[in-house]
């Protein structure tokens, strides 16, 4: 009776910390994509600038010039924000200000068995247009080994709009 009571409770905590990984995963994602093209003075050129199922690459202006003390948006200042799956070894990967001297990569969540970025047009149409992507939605899986059991698998799905593309 204690066996399979263990490998149940195993099974339904590893299910738990699967799902809580890859809805915390997306929601980081929502937040920084729902800023894609963030370009309060309107001179920095912000917005996606790569997008496939696997990748998407976008500039937001949101670092205010000097800190925070003086309240202007620092022009110059782009934030290149990139999230990519790399399939061999499982990881979706977040890098600030890549192609910069100041990248930094890390790694979101470890086993994702897959993600997928879809992108829509202001119709609600699926585009491959960077210019007409208005939102995107991510559909992610995330496995985790649970003993005898083999593996829990949770997959999540959302969609995002981008508040900043078209206006």
């Amino acid at each position: 009776v204690m066996v399979p009571m263990r490998r149940s409770y195993t099974t339904q905590d590893v299910a738990a910390g699967a799902q809580q990984t890859t809805r915390l995963a997306i929601d980081f994602m929502v937040n920084d994509i729902r800023l894609a093209g963030l370009d309060p003075i309107g001179e920095a050129d912000a917005g996606i600038e790569d997008a496939t199922a696997l990748f998407l690459q976008f500039t937001i202006d949101r670092a205010p010039a000097g800190g925070e003390a003086n309240g202007e948006i620092d022009e110059g200042e782009l934030e290149r924000l990139t999230y990519a799956w790399d399939a061999p070894t499982r990881r979706l990967r977040l890098t600030y200000d890549e192609g910069t001297g100041s990248s930094d990569t890390e790694t979101l969540v470890d086993n994702v068995s897959n993600l997928r970025f879809t992108y829509f047009d202001e119709d609600d149409n699926v585009t491959t247009d960077l210019n007409e992507i208005r939102s995107v939605a991510i559909t992610m899986t995330v496995e985790e080994p649970a003993g005898l059991e083999g593996t829990v698998s949770r997959t999540y799905n959302t969609r995002v709009r981008c508040r900043n593309l078209g206006i």
